[in-house]
């Protein structure tokens, strides 16, 4: 039982030390980057990586739509929300009548047993 609390108290500290201090990517060396040169070139040019700059988004990239759009929408979602709460409140409706009918039918077939 020592043993295991230790072996646990260990892989804890191992995984507290690990993510302390991050995955890093190893740092790349002058000649990871740089491609040797062929026989025919003289000096072939590092490859540098992509690098893409967000810019910010100004107020005419995403304009606004109209109230009467933005109104519509809204009354399209209270209508459709109404619709499936009236369409949940059936359906429950309709289990709570299956659950009184098998209930009156239990009822119907014990009184039927003791006779």
């Amino acid at each position: 039982m020592k043993k295991v609390s230790m072996m646990v108290m260990l892989s804890l500290v191992l995984l507290l030390v690990v993510g302390c201090t991050g995955h890093h990517e190893p740092l790349k060396t002058p000649s990871a980057t740089t491609e040797s040169p062929s026989k025919g070139s003289e000096e072939k040019t590092q490859q540098r990586p992509v690098v893409i700059v967000p810019t910010p988004l100004d107020n005419q990239s995403t304009p606004t739509p109209p109230r009467d759009v933005v109104k519509e929408a809204h009354e399209r979602y209270i209508q459709q929300r109404e619709a499936d709460k009236k369409a949940r409140q059936e359906w429950w409706d309709s289990v709570h009548r299956q659950q009184k009918e098998i209930l009156e039918m239990k009822q119907q077939h014990e009184k039927d047993t003791r006779r």
